[in-house]
């Protein structure tokens, strides 16, 4: 999952990927809660909880933000991938093949 490619790998470039509408194909390690926060606004996924960027109302906690994330790519479009296995998304919560890339950013 290189910068600028049509993959993403962790929960901050998973999330932003999700605001962004790209998520084709959500990948989902089925071991670990994934924390976060939903905006009670917008409905903005964070990874943590505070002021929405996108609206600035408030990001109530959910208990498992992978939850979040396949409601949001299913609801695009998207589906769903949870995996068991030893896989490359072992150390990391989630990752996503992307519908496009998204822009570089540091």
């Amino acid at each position: 999952a290189r910068s600028g490619g049509k993959a993403v790998l962790g929960l901050e470039a998973t999330v932003d990927a999700a605001n962004q509408r790209a998520i084709d194909t959500l990948l989902v390690d089925v071991v670990r809660l994934v924390p976060g926060g939903i905006c009670t606004g917008c409905g903005w996924l964070a990874p943590k909880t505070g002021d929405c960027e996108a609206c600035g109302g408030t990001i109530r906690p959910v208990p498992d933000l992978a939850d979040a994330l396949a409601e949001a790519a299913r609801g695009d479009g998207g589906s769903v991938r949870y995996l068991m296995a030893d896989t490359a998304l072992a150390g990391n919560e989630v990752g996503a093949m992307l519908r496009f890339p998204l822009p570089v950013t540091r």
